[in-house]
Order: structure tokens, then sequence, then C-alpha cells
């Protein structure tokens, strides 16, 4: 019979076990958001002004991101300078950092630039 394989990156399951061997658990950082990845149809259908990006939909009550300002219907762009094109970009982004490190991010907010200073937290 053939068997299932799963396959995550190298460095993910380093980051992984360090947490385990030292903390007995990983534990990740996060901004307390969900969103979706912005594509030409979401963007269409929204009436967004980019077809790339991650859309925030909800933003957590109490969050570091709502802290930072942050609310629902924001467009995050970048991280640290780095391009995010869609929240597959940005939860790499998040999963290189530590928890309690400062990070920047730069959103649309009704076509408009804003840019947020937010700590990451720990995922409850």
């Amino acid at each position: 019979m053939p068997g299932i394989g799963f396959a995550i990156p190298i460095n993910s399951a380093k980051l992984c076990t360090i947490g385990i061997v030292t903390e007995g658990i990983t534990i990740r950082p996060w901004l307390d958001i969900i969103g979706l990845t912005i594509t030409e149809d979401i963007a269409r259908y929204y009436g967004l002004p980019v077809e790339r990006g991650a859309l925030v939909t909800k933003v957590a009550d109490g969050s570091p991101a709502e802290d930072a300002g942050m609310s629902d219907g924001d467009i995050i762009l970048e991280m640290d300078n780095t391009e995010t094109r869609s929240i597959e970009d940005l939860v790499r982004e998040v999963h290189k950092r530590k928890i309690g490190d400062q990070v920047r991010v730069f959103a649309l907010r009704d076509s408009k630039e804003h840019f947020f200073e937010l700590k990451l937290s720990k995922t409850p």
C-alpha cells in the first residue's frame, strides 16, 4: 500500500524543534488578525484599489494590531519593507520573527497610506 507523506520546510522544522526542546511546546508570534489574499477577482468584487496584498477581515479585540490602530478593511502591502502579495507572504514574514519583536506594517486604508508599529504577541 502506498503511504502518505508530508513535508514542511526545514527551517520551519528547526524552529519547531528548538521551541519543543527549550519550552516543551512551539509558540509562534502573530499579529492577531484574520485576512485573505487579494486577487484580481476579490479586488474587483470589493472595489479595492490594488490587486495584491492581504486584506484584513478581522482585527482581534485587545490585540497588538488593534492597539496599533489597524482595523477591518486595511490592506497590508509590506511588513518591515518586505512586500506582501498574499496572506501567506504575511504569515511567512511573521513566523520569521519572535514574540515581542517590533514590526512596521505598511497598509492602505481608504486608498490612503498608513504605517503601523506593532509588537508581535504569542498565539493564544
